[in-house]
């Protein structure tokens, strides 16, 4: 990706609330332990952020660490609640559940479709636990 090594999710929010209100979704349903703000990058030959590094995902155990928590407690939009809605469908009854099977463990998928009927049933992006290191190191 040609990006600009300077910028980041802290330097790339204003303006892509939008975009990281996306990346923040993903995170919760792939329980991403490992959001670094260098690993949102603006890809210079498409003008649009991207997110990179998702290795640390799909534990079944709540593990969400990131540094995207500037829209907890918000809402999450309706437009990504449908998604949302669409995805966890498809876990349950269509292809992606039988993707997600040659590829995850089939506790790692339940918990995935769990996280996902929680978000929709709350409907709010969610807030840092208390006592839980809830964002990584480093931060960018």
């Amino acid at each position: 990706v040609d990006h600009d090594p300077e910028e980041h999710y802290f330097t790339l929010l204003s303006g892509n609330e939008d975009r990281f209100r996306q990346f923040a979704v993903l995170d919760v349903l792939a329980n991403n332990t490992d959001r670094k703000g260098g690993h949102c990058l603006h890809d210079l030959a498409d003008d649009v952020v991207l997110g990179i590094d998702h290795g640390l995902t799909f534990h079944p155990m709540w593990k969400l660490r990131t540094v995207i928590w500037d829209f907890a407690d918000e809402p999450v939009p309706e437009s990504m609640l449908d998604d949302v809605r669409r995805v966890q469908h498809d876990t349950e009854h269509g292809a992606l559940g039988a993707e997600l099977a040659t590829l995850l463990s089939p506790t790692e998928v339940a918990a995935f479709s769990l996280r996902a009927q929680e978000l929709v049933r709350d409907g709010h992006f969610p807030a840092p636990e208390p006592g839980y290191h809830s964002v990584p190191w480093p931060l960018v």
